[in-house]
């Protein structure tokens, strides 16, 4: 069964760029087997030392090579590394890819499926990956994984499906929508990134707040309009999961300008963001 067999171009929201985000997506059995076979935290961090909310992600090769993981979870990250499961992503994207990316064949050739990182020699034109995401135990309230950014210009798509445990009770955490804030390019300005493609919490406003659930899916395709971040989560000893979706190209989609320096916080963020920078937000994948 795949993610994407519930959903329709219909369902995809165009505005600020385009996603989707579908509940219960799973039967809940499949749903519930998927989620009592995960690893403890610590073979998900590879045994590197964690600090408060930091955001690992154990990729399709290692979830094939470990023994504590069952082959019915494996199985179905498989059928999601397939060419089946991206000719769905583009069936459900169509219309918007071909508003986005109208000659994306004829820029990259037939678009067949590889597996990131087994394939980058072979003569796939995407490079599939799943990969499990944790979220360490947040220590500290009000910090976040991630702040305003777009992802790597070479995804074409990216997907995130929610495994959230019954235990957690923690708050915020939740994917937000954002979109350049009103007034932006009446003033002259443009949206600026640092280095991380992390964007200045003042060039942008939420237009959703998709909270952390379990069973719950959301696909974006990546634009350079697709901006998007996590909102501070609440103090925790409980980790956050979920397994994150990705098609890589070989060459980038779109073009960034970046800056070399870190963008100043808004009046409003200056906390959060003087906490991260004492604890860290550790991204090992991008």
């Amino acid at each position: 069964m795949l993610l994407t067999d519930k959903i329709s171009p219909a369902d995809v929201k165009l505005s600020p760029f385009p996603y989707v985000v579908v509940d219960n997506v799973l039967p809940s059995g499949l749903y519930g087997k998927l989620t009592e076979c995960l690893p403890p935290l610590e073979v998900l961090t590879k045994g590197v030392k964690y600090g408060n909310n930091q955001s690992f992600n154990y990729s399709c090769t290692h979830i094939a090579f470990n023994p504590q993981i069952s082959l019915e979870f494996k199985n179905f990250v498989q059928e999601h590394l397939s060419q089946s499961f991206f000719d769905d992503i583009l069936r459900v994207f169509d219309p918007a890819i071909k508003q986005y990316y109208p000659d994306l064949e004829k820029r990259f050739g037939p678009l067949k499926c590889g597996i990131r990182p087994v394939d980058g020699e072979s003569d796939a034109t995407v490079l599939m990956d799943v990969q499990i995401g944790v979220n360490t135990p947040s220590l500290l309230s009000g910090t976040t994984v991630r702040g305003p950014h777009i992802d790597c210009p070479r995804k074409l798509f990216v997907g995130l499906f929610y495994l959230r445990l019954p235990e957690d009770d923690s708050t915020g955490g939740d994917l937000q929508i954002l979109a350049p804030a009103p007034g932006l390019a009446a003033s002259g300005r443009e949206i600026r990134y640092d280095y991380m493609r992390t964007v200045d919490p003042r060039d942008v406003q939420v237009v959703e707040t998709v909270p952390y659930a379990a069973n719950r899916l959301v696909l974006l395709l990546n634009t350079r309009d697709s901006i998007h971040g996590v909102s501070c989560r609440s103090r925790s000893r409980h980790r956050r999961l979920f397994l994150n979706l990705l098609g890589e190209m070989r060459n980038p989609l779109f073009s960034l300008a970046l800056e070399n320096s870190q963008p100043a916080p808004s009046a409003g963020a200056a906390a959060s963001l003087a906490t991260l920078s004492r604890f860290g937000s550790t991204i090992h994948e991008y």
